[in-house]
């Protein structure tokens, strides 16, 4: 087992139109902090964002001051739960149908 586990878990339901809402995301983000501290215990390092508070902004902020405090031994990992973005894929990457999926922190939400 790791040292400890620095999880960054994000979440989001509220988006603003057009961006359609989803209804599950945070309970995701909920479900895997119960998950990983019933297996973890005092190893996690847990850091959540949901909805307002998961902007791009956050998340980027997240990943250098939390994920990055993980030294030799520990475990980073991030989870997101919420839309998503497609691109085409480069070249030299090989994605499933030449796209390439990645989180969309940006996505319009409502009361931002």
């Amino acid at each position: 087992m790791p040292k400890k586990v620095h999880a960054l878990l994000v979440g989001i339901d509220a988006y603003a139109e057009p961006v359609r809402p989803l209804g599950g995301c945070r309970n995701d983000v909920r479900y895997l902090e119960e998950y990983l501290r019933a297996r973890l215990g005092d190893a996690l390092v847990l850091r959540t964002l949901v909805d307002e508070r998961a902007t791009r902004a956050a998340v980027i902020d997240s990943f250098r001051s939390h994920l990055g405090q993980a030294s030799s031994g520990d475990v980073a990992l991030f989870a997101y739960s919420g839309h998503g973005s497609q691109g085409a894929s480069t070249r030299s990457a090989r994605h499933v149908g030449g796209l390439r999926a990645a989180p969309d922190p940006d996505a319009p939400r409502r009361g931002s």
